[in-house]
């Protein structure tokens, strides 16, 4: 199929001779995530503790005006407090601001200044963080007044870890967990190829807490039109800031293709003794294949625990 064969200029994971072709990126600052105001993490808490309470989170976003067919990848900082029942799927009400403009939702819904309709959900959920989302696209949306947009945008919630407990550790610590997202595939004139495209995965962490950096692959998986297709991306040696860092990811490119990638990644550390990272990615990747040129624009959010997780204490005989 027509989509299929776009799609496969980005996704070579599953065939021979894949090997990366970028040159060294420098990490976008703007994924770097920073304090939420919460307090740190203790064993006491869980993470339906922080529903009711006002804090900061990243929200990495991609929106496309229909009017100007111009697509771009947006990270702002924001506020959001979650009603009670958001952690655990029960209820999908939030107050988020976005743009300047606080977004109430009221059984998962919430309507823009524009007119716009524009939904939340909760992304993915562990022990200790979360990520939570918001889309709004014009195939869902009755007619209004106003320019209208496709987006989809994801957060990271939950404590964040004290950073004094991190300088504690020292050699490698791996983590393992999943990311989901949805994007738009874009001919070379901003044309919409697939307007909402579901993209998924396994993540992979290595922390390296003797270097205060981070190293990461993304196993993903595109899916048009039910035709799924693999892909990797990877990134090495993205420095920590305090509990968080910002990381450039680059896709594997299939060989006779040409690569451009502008996708970015920030993650922070959660729960006591820094148990969990949790984060977004803002995928921007273009591909040229025999003359013909696409890019996926789209975001997503990503949770991983320890593995293996860290050893309990020793009980006392």
């Amino acid at each position: 199929m027509k989509n299929a064969f776009y799609i496969s200029g980005l996704a070579c994971a599953a065939l021979a001779g894949c090997s990366a072709s970028y040159p060294s990126r420098s990490s976008d600052a703007a994924y770097l995530i920073g304090a939420n105001g919460l307090e740190f993490a203790s064993e006491a808490q869980s993470l339906e503790d922080i529903e009711g309470q006002v804090f900061s989170v990243t929200v990495a976003r991609f929106v496309r005006d229909r009017e100007t067919d111009e697509s771009v990848i947006i990270v702002s900082n924001e506020t959001v407090n979650l009603a009670s029942g958001f952690t655990v799927r029960a209820a999908d009400d939030i107050t988020l601001t976005l743009d300047g403009e606080e977004l109430t939702f009221v059984n998962g819904r919430a309507t823009m200044a524009s007119g716009q309709t524009i939904w939340a959900y909760l992304n993915y959920a562990l022990d200790h963080s979360a990520t939570g989302a918001f889309y709004s696209y014009q195939k869902y949306v009755p007619l209004f007044e106003g320019g209208a947009i496709d987006t989809e945008g994801y957060f990271a919630i939950g404590f964040q870890t004290d950073p004094d407990e991190l300088v504690e550790f020292t050699g490698d610590l791996k983590y393992r967990g999943e990311y989901h997202g949805f994007g738009q595939l874009i001919d070379a004139d901003g044309g919409l190829l697939i307007e909402e495209l579901k993209t998924n995965g396994l993540i992979s962490i290595t922390v390296d807490f003797d270097h205060s950096s981070v190293s990461g692959v993304l196993n993903g998986v595109f899916d048009p039109e039910g035709d799924a297709q693999t892909y990797n991306m990877f990134f090495v040696d993205a420095p920590i800031n305090g509990n968080s860092f910002a990381a450039a990811p680059d896709m594997d490119c299939q060989p006779g293709a040409t690569c451009t990638s502008a996708t970015s990644l920030g993650g922070s550390f959660y729960g006591p003794g820094g148990v969990e990272i949790s984060g977004v990615i803002g995928f921007d990747e273009t591909t040229e294949i025999e003359e013909t040129l696409t890019r996926f624009v789209g975001a997503a959010g990503f949770s991983t625990t320890r593995n293996p997780p860290p050893p309990e204490e020793p009980g006392v005989d």
